[in-house]
C-alpha cells in the first residue's frame, strides 16, 4: 500500500512539472511541489516523520527544510524503505534544500553512503535529477557586484517560454517568461530578499565569449551602484556563467520604446516614416492624458540624463556618463502613470569612469537587447540619426560625443514630444503631427558648394565654404524647422503656457554652438514648474517673444576651419595636433577693433544687486564662491569656535532686477585658534589652507551630493597652493611645479609641469567652470591641459600647451596674477602690457572665455574685462561702484558665471567685499565679446 502511495506521489510530481515532455528543459518549482504535498494534508508526510532519537519530526520541519530532497527521492525511486533511509541520511548530515544543488557527485555519495548493489546507480541519478527540482533563481539584488554566479552545465533555466530574437557575432538575444517563484528581487528599502514574484517576462543576452560579457557587466555594475536613487534609468538584473557562456538579464517592457509611443503603439519597419502593424492598442493603454503629463515625463528624462552627466560617484569621486546615442529608440516606456514611465537605456558602452574613455562601439549594449526583445528588430539602426548633434555628424571631421551633444539630442526629442502633444491636443492623434513635423524638416541640405544635396529630416543644415585658409564648416537650424516652431505657439490658449515652455526649452537646447546650449537642470526646472503651478507659465519665460526672435538660429554659425594642409582632425574643436594646428581665430588689439575706433562696451552699465547675506555678514574670516556661482562658503569665527559654512546661492531674475538668497546646506566644525586662508570651492569639493606656527596644512572637504549629509575630510602638509575642480581633481602648485591628484587614498600626485627656461615663475592656476581644463599662468606664458572627460588624466600635446598660436606674429597672455596681468596684444614693442599690480583680483574661465577683475589707481575703482580665444577682447570700465557705505574701500573681489533662467547669455556677476566685510554683488548685463 505504501509503495502505491509513493507511485501516486511520483505521478503527481510529473503532473505538476513544467515542460514535462522535454527531458532537457523540464523542471519543477517549490511552489508547484506545494500541490504535491498540500499544506493542509499531512498524510503523505507521516511515513517520513520518524527520527533516530524517537521524537518524530514535525510536518512543518520537513516542508520547510527537506521537501525538495524528499520529492527527488520519491521521483527517482518510489520505494518506502529507500526513501525513509535516504531522507534520514540527509537529515543526519544537516543537508537541507538550501544546500541543493550539490555541484559535485562525491558530495551526494558522502551523504548517502554505501548502498546495496541494486541501488549503486542512485547516487548518479540523484546528482542529475536534483537540477530538475532546483531550477535557477534569478535574483535582482539592486546592488552592484563583480561576482558572477557560475552554474553547472546541468542547471535548468526556469523558463516557461524562451524565444530567440536576434543573433550576431556577439551571441544571441532572447525573451523569456520566468516561472512563478523563480524571479526574486530585493526590497530597495530593506536588505532582505523580497517575495518571489508570479511569472515574469525578462530579456537576456548570451555572450559567446566570456570576456565580452565580463567587460559589459563591469560597466553596468558601475552604473547600477551609482543610480540606485534614479528611477528613470534602466539597470540589469543579474549575470550568470554557464557552459563557458555569459548570460546577462535585464528588464522587459511590453510597451516598447518612446519611438513606438510617438507612433501611437506602432513599430517602424525601417528608417522611413512609414509604420507597420501595431505593437499594442494605444488607445487602450493610454486613454486619458494631457500635454502636461507628456511634459512631466520629459522633465523626468532631463533629470535622469543630468544625473548621468554629473551624479555618478566612484570611490567618492564624481564621474559622468555621456550617453552618445540619446534618441526615442533608446528610451523604454514601462507601464505606469498616464503616459507610462519613460526610462533611459543603452548606456552600457557610454560609461566614462574617472581616468578612462574606452568604448567599444562594436559591442551591443543593454539598450540594443531591450529594443530587440521589445520590438523584434535585429542589428543596429541603419541610416542617419536625426537626433545627433551637428558637431558629431560630419564624417570628415568626427568628434567625440560630449554632455553638450546629449543636450542637443534632448532638445530634438523634446521637439517630437511637443509635436505629439500638439497633435493629441487638437485631434487626439499625436502621431500624425509627429510625422508632419518630420516631413517639414525633410528637405535638401542647403550646401554652399553643392557638395551635399541629401534629403534628410535633421534639425540643422550644413554649409561648407572654401577660403584661402582652407574649408570652413558651418551649421544652422533648418529654416523649415524654425517656421514650424514659430507656428506651435499659435495653438489653443488652454495649454499655451505648456507649449510655450517646451518651445523655449527646444530653442535653448538646439543651439548650433555647444557652449550656448542651456543645461538639463535648467530644462528640468522649467518643466517641473509647469506641474507645480498646474500649467501656469514659468515667470522667467513670460517676457520672451516666441514668435519672432530667431535671428541667431537663422544664421550659419562657423564651427571650425580645416586648413588645406591639415589631414588629422583633433579630438577637441579648440585644439590641434603639434604638427598641424587648426587655423586660429583672428585676434585684434585690446584697445581698438578693426570695425570701430572705440573699445566695445556693454549695452548696460553694471548695477549693484539687492543681496541679503544675513547674520554671516560681519564675522567671517574669508569667503569663496564657486566658479559657476551656485555655491558660496565662509570660514566663520563664532567666539572661540571656527566653522566652515556652505550655502547654495539662488539667483532670481524679475523685471530686469536681480536678487539673491543663500540656502545653508552644511556646517563643518574646524580646529579653533588658527588662521585660515586660500579658501576655494568647486561643486562639492572645498580646499582651505591652515597656517600655524609649526606648519602649513591643507584641508580638503568633500561635502557630498545634494541631499547627502556625509562629509569627508583629507589633510596634507606642504607649501604652495591647492585648488579643486568640480570633478574632485585637485591642482597643487608652487613657484616651480604643478601636480594633480585625487582624493583616492591609493592615487599618487602626478607632476605635469616643471619650471621651464624662459617661462619664469608660476603665478596662478585655475580650473575652467566646467572642470574640463586646467590653466596655468607663468610670468611669460599660459599653458592649458585638457582633462579627459573631467578626469585626472591630462591630454598631452594639445594646443595651446604654450601661449603661442600657430601664427608667428601673435602671442596670447591672459590675466595671470598679482604681479603681472597680461592680455592679447600683437607682437610689438608693447606686446606685454601690464594693466596693474594689485592684491585684489579674480579670474574665471569658461572653456576659452575669461572674465576677470582688476583694480584701478584708486582702491574704490575697479575694472572688469573679458577675453576670448575665439573673439575680440572686451574692456568694461566700471568706475566708482556704489557701496552701501561710500567711505569704505574694496578689499576683495570674486567673479563667477552664474546660471540664470532667462534666454539670454549667462551674465557674469562680480562679488565685492569691502573693509567692513559687507558683500556687494555687481551684475553685468549683456556682457558679450
Amino acid at each position: 500500500m505504501a509503495s502505491k502511495n509513493l507511485a501516486s506521489l511520483k505521478r503527481s510530481i510529473e503532473k505538476f512539472m513544467y515542460l514535462s515532455d522535454d527531458g532537457d528543459r523540464q523542471f519543477i518549482t517549490v511552489e508547484r511541489l506545494g500541490h504535491v504535498w498540500p499544506p493542509n494534508d499531512d498524510n503523505g508526510l507521516r511515513p517520513f516523520l520518524a527520527s533516530e532519537n524517537g521524537t518524530p519530526h514535525s510536518p512543518e520541519h520537513i516542508r520547510s527544510n527537506f521537501i525538495v530532497i524528499l520529492s527527488i527521492l520519491v521521483y527517482i525511486r518510489p520505494k518506502l524503505a529507500f526513501v525513509q533511509n535516504a531522507l534520514a541520511r540527509f537529515i543526519e548530515a544537516g543537508c537541507t534544500d538550501d544546500h541543493l544543488p550539490l555541484h559535485e557527485e562525491h558530495k551526494v555519495e558522502k551523504i548517502l553512503g554505501p548502498l546495496s548493489s541494486r541501488e549503486n546507480d542512485v547516487i548518479k541519478i540523484f546528482y542529475k535529477t536534483q537540477f530538475i527540482f532546483k531550477p535557477i533563481i534569478i535574483r535582482d539584488t539592486r546592488a552592484a557586484t563583480e561576482t558572477i554566479l557560475e552554474l553547472s552545465h546541468k542547471s535548468r533555466w526556469p523558463f516557461l517560454e524562451d524565444h530567440e530574437i536576434a543573433r550576431g557575432s556577439y551571441g544571441t538575444v532572447s525573451r523569456a517568461t520566468v516561472a512563478k517563484g523563480c524571479f526574486q528581487e530585493t526590497n530597495p528599502s530593506e536588505s532582505e530578499i523580497g517575495n518571489l514574484k508570479d511569472t515574469y517576462d525578462i530579456a537576456y543576452k548570451k555572450f559567446c565569449r566570456e570576456k565580452d560579457g565580463r567587460r559589459e557587466l563591469k560597466r553596468l555594475n558601475y552604473l547600477k551602484e551609482s543610480i540606485v536613487e534614479q528611477k528613470r534609468i534602466t539597470v540589469h538584473h543579474a549575470a550568470f556563467l554557464k557552459d563557458n557562456a555569459m548570460y546577462l538579464f535585464l528588464p522587459y517592457t511590453p510597451l516598447g520604446d518612446l519611438d513606438v509611443f510617438l507612433s501611437e503603439g506602432r513599430r517602424k519597419l525601417d528608417n522611413t516614416l512609414s509604420t507597420d502593424e501595431p505593437l499594442y492598442n494605444f488607445q487602450h493603454e493610454f486613454s486619458n492624458f494631457s500635454s502636461l503629463d507628456l511634459f512631466t515625463e520629459l522633465g523626468h528624462l532631463a533629470s535622469a540624463l543630468a544625473f548621468l552627466h554629473g551624479g555618478l560617484q566612484d570611490k567618492g569621486l564624481q564621474t559622468y556618463c555621456v550617453h552618445r546615442d540619446f534618441r526615442p529608440r533608446n528610451i523604454l516606456v514601462f507601464p505606469g502613470g498616464l503616459v507610462g514611465h519613460w526610462k533611459i537605456t543603452d548606456f552600457g558602452i557610454s560609461t566614462f569612469k574617472i581616468g578612462t574613455s574606452d568604448h567599444d562601439t562594436s559591442t551591443e549594449t543593454i539598450g540594443d537587447i531591450a529594443r530587440q526583445v521589445a520590438l523584434g528588430s535585429t542589428g543596429q539602426d541603419p541610416g542617419p540619426n536625426e537626433y545627433r548633434a551637428p558637431e558629431l555628424s560630419n564624417k570628415e571631421t568626427p568628434r567625440p560625443p560630449t554632455c553638450a551633444s546629449d543636450i542637443w539630442s534632448f532638445g530634438a526629442i523634446a521637439s517630437d514630444v511637443l509635436a505629439f502633444a500638439l497633435g493629441h491636443h487638437r485631434s487626439q492623434h499625436g502621431a500624425e503631427m509627429v510625422t508632419s513635423a518630420r516631413h517639414e524638416r525633410t528637405s535638401p541640405n542647403q550646401s554652399h558648394t553643392a557638395e551635399f544635396n541629401i534629403t534628410d529630416d535633421l534639425f540643422y543644415e550644413q554649409r561648407i565654404s572654401k577660403s584661402t585658409d582652407g574649408r570652413e564648416i558651418a551649421f544652422r537650424l533648418k529654416p523649415s524647422f524654425i517656421r514650424w516652431l514659430k507656428k506651435v505657439t499659435d495653438s489653443d490658449p488652454n495649454d499655451a503656457a505648456g507649449f510655450r515652455t517646451c518651445t523655449a526649452i527646444i530653442r535653448q537646447t538646439l543651439k548650433v554652438a555647444p557652449d550656448h546650449r542651456k543645461s538639463l537642470e535648467w530644462a528640468r526646472t522649467r518643466l517641473g514648474e509647469l506641474w507645480q503651478k498646474r500649467i501656469h507659465e514659468s515667470e522667467d519665460l513670460q517676457h520672451l517673444d516666441f514668435g519672432t526672435q530667431f535671428t541667431d538660429e537663422e544664421n550659419f554659425v562657423p564651427f571650425w576651419t580645416i586648413p588645406s594642409d591639415q589631414t588629422q582632425i583633433p579630438d577637441d574643436p579648440a585644439t590641434g595636433s603639434p604638427a598641424t594646428h587648426l587655423v586660429p581665430p583672428k585676434v585684434t588689439d585690446l584697445d581698438t577693433s578693426p570695425d570701430q575706433a572705440e573699445p566695445r562696451k556693454a549695452s548696460k552699465m553694471s548695477q549693484v544687486c539687492d543681496w541679503v547675506w544675513g547674520r554671516i555678514r560681519k564675522n567671517f574670516q574669508t569667503f569663496a564662491l564657486s566658479p559657476s556661482g551656485e555655491r558660496a562658503c565662509f570660514v566663520v569665527m563664532d567666539g572661540e569656535q571656527t566653522r566652515l559654512e556652505v550655502f547654495d546661492v539662488v539667483v532670481s531674475e524679475r523685471q530686469s532686477q536681480s536678487s539673491g538668497t543663500l540656502s545653508e546646506i552644511q556646517k563643518i566644525e574646524m580646529p579653533p585658534g588658527l588662521k585660515w586662508t586660500d579658501l576655494h570651492i568647486a561643486g562639492q569639493y572645498i580646499t582651505v589652507r591652515c597656517e600655524s606656527t609649526a606648519e602649513r596644512k591643507f584641508y580638503i572637504y568633500d561635502i557630498g551630493r545634494p541631499g547627502h549629509s556625509e562629509t569627508s575630510r583629507s589633510t596634507f602638509t606642504g607649501d604652495g597652493n591647492v585648488i579643486p575642480s568640480k570633478y574632485g581633481i585637485f591642482a597643487l602648485w608652487d613657484l616651480e611645479n604643478l601636480q594633480i591628484r585625487t582624493l583616492d587614498a591609493t592615487s599618487q600626485p602626478e607632476k605635469i609641469y616643471s619650471k621651464k627656461e624662459g617661462d619664469g615663475n608660476i603665478r596662478a592656476a585655475a580650473f575652467s567652470v566646467d572642470g574640463g581644463a586646467l590653466h596655468l599662468w607663468t610670468d611669460q606664458s599660459l599653458r592649458v591641459w585638457y582633462l579627459q572627460n573631467g578626469s585626472g588624466v591630462c591630454l598631452k600635446g594639445k594646443w595651446p600647451l604654450q601661449s603661442k598660436l600657430s601664427r608667428g606674429d601673435r602671442d596670447i597672455l591672459l590675466p595671470c596674477g598679482p604681479e603681472s596681468t597680461c592680455l592679447f596684444q600683437p607682437n610689438t614693442d608693447r606686446w606685454r602690457t601690464i594693466l596693474n599690480k594689485t592684491d585684489n583680483w579674480s579670474c574665471t574661465a569658461k572653456d576659452r572665455h575669461f572674465v576677470f577683475v582688476f583694480s584701478g589707481s584708486k582702491e574704490s575703482k575697479w575694472n572688469v574685462g573679458t577675453v576670448d580665444l575665439e573673439g575680440t577682447p572686451l574692456k568694461l570700465p566700471v568706475p566708482n561702484l556704489p557701496l552701501r557705505k561710500k567711505s569704505t574701500t574694496i578689499k576683495e573681489a570674486k567673479v563667477a558665471l552664474f546660471e540664470t533662467h532667462n534666454s539670454d547669455a549667462i551674465p557674469p556677476r562680480i562679488v565685492l567685499c569691502n573693509a567692513n566685510k559687507e558683500i556687494e554683488i555687481v551684475d553685468l548685463d549683456e556682457l558679450h565679446t
